[in-house]
């Protein structure tokens, strides 16, 4: 199963859909588990925290970017050029007497311009990680955006989740949630309370999963797999973000931001 969604409310109104079994079970009791620094009261109360401004999650994202140099972006374009030599040869040009003019070629040319970049805010966990390192990713994504907005660059956040369903015939899930468009301005306050928190996975794409799934799931819901987020239409570079705790505190949620911005430092030059 494949989901995609433009933005979160799109995937809000998607969570109106009537259970076809028990409704989500992941809240009662732990909501330490969904969120350590809020303490959501269920579903309901989920969905209108996640488009409220979250300050601990801010914080997490300028510890996660402070005194970073983010690189200057640049467009590679394939631009014809016509000179004496090359890979297509313009007839009407030789009859014209124009040899020097008469073969046509493309040479790929830097320029300092806005660049796109997708990225990746893999929000997906199994339920031994804590709370507390799972936000660690959605920030690192955010610092890596507001860097990246910073110094002229396009970018684009796509929260994603690839997980095999606890159910009877083990069904793929995969969700990818747009939560950042290229060119609209970043407000950490609200991406912050959307991706820098586990709620948004624990909590609402849990539900989701109980929505769609044909049969009743498991306790767990899911076991998490590597995603597949593919590169679109346009975009200069993805900065995916991989399963595991590659990204679970501080320090990796900065050594992670540092290599992107590294490589696209290397990209420009």
């Amino acid at each position: 199963m494949d989901f995609h969604f433009e933005n979160i409310g799109d995937f809000l109104v998607a969570l109106e859909l009537p259970p076809k079994f028990a409704d989500n079970r992941f809240l009662c009791g732990r909501s330490s588990w969904v969120c350590s620094d809020r303490q959501p009261a269920g579903v309901e109360a989920c969905k209108q925290l996640v488009t409220q401004p979250f300050p601990v999650g801010v914080a997490r994202v300028l510890k996660a970017s402070s005194e970073l140099q983010p690189p200057t972006p640049r467009n590679r374009r394939r631009k014809p050029v016509r000179a004496d030599a090359g890979d297509e040869l313009d007839l009407d040009r030789v009859w014209q007497g124009e040899l020097d003019r008469a073969w046509r070629t493309c040479r790929r040319e830097v320029s300092t311009g806005p660049s796109r970049v997708l990225i990746e805010a893999n929000i997906a966990a199994s339920c031994n990680v804590n709370a507390e390192a799972m936000a660690w990713r959605g920030a690192a994504a955010l610092a890596l955006a507001d860097q990246l907005s910073l110094a002229g660059y396009m970018v684009e956040i796509v929260a994603t989740v690839a997980v095999t369903l606890y159910n009877a015939s083990s069904d793929p899930y995969n969700l990818e949630l747009c939560v950042l468009q290229a060119g609209d301005p970043i407000d950490l306050n609200l991406l912050a309370s959307l991706i820098a928190s586990p709620m948004l996975f624990r909590a609402l794409v849990h539900q989701h999963m109980y929505l769609v799934s044909e049969t009743e799931l498991g306790v767990g819901a899911s076991h998490v797999r590597p995603t597949n987020l593919k590169p679109r239409h346009g975009i200069d570079y993805v900065a995916a973000m991989p399963n595991g705790d590659a990204v679970r505190d501080e320090y990796t949620a900065r050594e992670w931001v540092e290599g992107h911005l590294a490589a696209l430092q290397c990209d420009s030059i």
